[in-house]
């Protein structure tokens, strides 16, 4: 059975929101404004007055080109339920569901929001969701079940796409090895601070490292693997290749055999992808570079990517993306908590405001980061897990994709990081629990 979807207009904006409500979340074959209607064929309504078994309000916030400065209202109703571009006439769904989830997925709001933090980033703080304190729901996902519910009314549930909550963990390796691989005048220069700043556990653990007596601390992917295979995880690796260093880019020699040696482990083991080092933004040169230097080093084809530090600027980072060959991005999550920046747990593709049109480019959201809990909110181990296991439940609930952010070194359960393995393995089984 396929759906019509009646409507008083046709355009990118549209035939994007449709599809991706239609045939990537519900997975329904779905028919735009069809000359002739069968009579087994559904039929929905967006703002016309075709007779229909739903009709949604259309507030005309998809019918112009481009960027929009509406902000749309947001309001609450008695079930907590959160509410974009609501109607006050009498429909099956009471808010234009398809302007709200487009607001939400084209992220129009940071073409608009010229407030950035320190590092350039659009974070928690600027966007629409925290200033209406729905930052910490994947409100697309509530609203794709809002209609799965309404259209359940009228059509068999085994005909719809079936959601089964998901997890994959994310590590961005910005250092492959504290110790290791960045060579005798680096290592003893960064000896000497030891030294002389008062880091004595760091002083006396570096020649023990080097010397092969003591393993390197940032040399956690045996516990990573151990956590794959233990729970049949997807697992992606995010390699800072640039060989330029600098103040937020302090990598080691990925050409060390070492490194090159632990690279095409991982790649057997798991996803590799490039993390983009932080000049990378403004150069795009730069971004061809590194990709090809991971390519070259791990003997595959790069084309996934999370930016360093987060630092992404819409639409030219993901153009940028799509130029050098990536086709998934691993960037859109905030930096200063945790939190659903695109309003989903699940991936979509990106639409372009400025030219108008779909790029080739998957956005897979993260919602939560082991810096934002430890950095930023200050959290204790107990806290931290806390807010995980929080994190968990309600993406079970609503059988999203849980899609986590943690660094190599995170996992070394050693220094500020002490107690954070044991949080990250808590988590999984806490998310694969009946």
């Amino acid at each position: 059975m396929s759906i019509a979807v009646l409507t008083s207009f046709d355009n990118a904006k549209l035939r994007y929101i449709i599809d991706y409500v239609f045939a990537e979340r519900l997975g329904f074959d779905y028919v735009l404004n069809p000359a002739e209607i069968s009579s087994d064929t559904f039929v929905l309504s967006y703002g016309t007055n075709h007779s229909a078994k739903i009709s949604i309000p259309d507030s005309g916030y998809l019918h112009s080109a481009g960027v929009s400065d509406t902000e749309p209202v947001c309001t609450t109703d008695a079930d907590n339920n959160v509410y974009l571009f609501a109607s006050d006439k009498s429909q099956d769904i009471s808010f234009d569901i398809f302007a709200a989830i487009f607001f939400m997925l084209s992220r129009n709001e940071e073409y608009v929001v010229k407030e950035r933090d320190s590092h350039g980033r659009f974070d928690i703080q600027h966007s629409f969701a925290f200033k209406h304190n729905f930052h910490q729901r994947a409100v697309v996902d509530e609203w794709i079940i809002m209609l799965r519910k309404q259209l359940l009314n009228y059509l068999p549930e085994n005909l719809f796409k079936k959601d089964i909550p998901s997890m994959s963990v994310t590590i961005d390796v910005d250092m492959m090895y504290s110790y290791h691989t960045k060579g005798f005048f680096r290592n003893m220069a960064a000896w000497g601070r030891d030294l002389v700043s008062g880091k004595f556990k760091a002083f006396s653990e570096r020649p023990l490292v080097l010397m092969g007596i003591k393993k390197d601390p940032y040399d956690t992917y045996d516990i990573v693997e151990k956590i794959r295979q233990n729970y049949n995880l997807q697992i992606i690796f995010f390699i800072l290749a640039s060989q330029h260093r600098t103040n937020y880019d302090k990598n080691g020699n990925l050409n060390h055999n070492r490194s090159i040696n632990t690279i095409r482990r991982l790649e057997k083991q798991a996803i590799i992808g490039l993390h983009p080092s932080y000049y990378s933004i403004d150069d795009n040169d730069k971004l061809i570079t590194e990709k090809n230097i991971l390519e070259k080093i791990s003997d595959t084809s790069i084309i996934s990517a999370r930016c360093h530090y987060l630092r992404l600027r819409l639409p030219d980072s993901y153009r940028q993306m799509v130029n050098a060959g990536i086709a998934h991005d691993y960037t859109m999550g905030f930096a200063s908590n945790y939190g659903f920046r695109a309003g989903t747990s699940r991936p979509f593709k990106f639409f372009d405001l400025t030219d108008d049109n779909v790029l080739p480019l998957t956005i897979h959201p993260f919602c939560v980061m082991d810096g934002s809990l430890k950095d930023y909110q200050q959290l204790s181990v107990e806290q931290a897990q806390a807010e995980l296991i929080k994190i968990s439940d309600y993406i079970k609930s609503i059988n999203g994709h849980f899609e986590i952010l943690i660094h190599n070194d995170t996992l070394s359960n050693k220094g500020r990081w002490k107690g954070w393995a044991g949080i990250l393995e808590n988590t999984i089984k806490k998310f694969y629990s009946k």
